[in-house]
């Protein structure tokens, strides 16, 4: 944990090249408003996402057509959601930028959602990702 807790706002982003087209928090859509957990990368079709940190996979999930990741460093976890195609299996350990998988696109453009938390608590990735 504290190793990761070090490396708060160097963390390499999920994907060589991308830009943030939604940020973390409360949003409101007409009379709706819903909560994000992560942020919102739009990439390139076919972008390799990448481990920020190393640490231990704990979970590879398929959701829909789409695969999610959860890798765990100490008590924070790092979370990519909506990949076509995954490199890793529950029980792996991975090392910083390692490629996890492939972003999906599932949309009009491809997005992968990316999220830290600290225990059951969301973390604002953007503050911990590389300016």
């Amino acid at each position: 944990s504290a190793a990761f807790e070090s490396n708060r706002g160097s963390l390499p982003w999920p994907v060589a090249q991308g830009s943030i087209t939604e940020s973390f928090g409360r949003h409101r859509e007409g009379q709706a408003s819903y909560d994000n957990a992560g942020i919102t990368i739009a990439t390139a079709a076919g972008a390799n996402v990448r481990a920020v940190f190393g640490g231990k996979v704990q979970r590879v999930m398929n959701n829909l057509g789409t695969y999610f990741v959860l890798i765990k460093h100490g008590e924070y976890f790092s979370a990519y959601q909506d990949l076509t195609s995954v490199s890793v299996s529950a029980g792996e350990t991975v090392t910083t930028k390692q490629s996890i998988g492939v972003v999906a696109n599932t949309g009009d453009i491809p997005e992968l959602q990316f999220q830290i938390w600290r225990g059951m608590v969301p973390q604002n990735p953007a503050a911990w990702i590389a300016k």
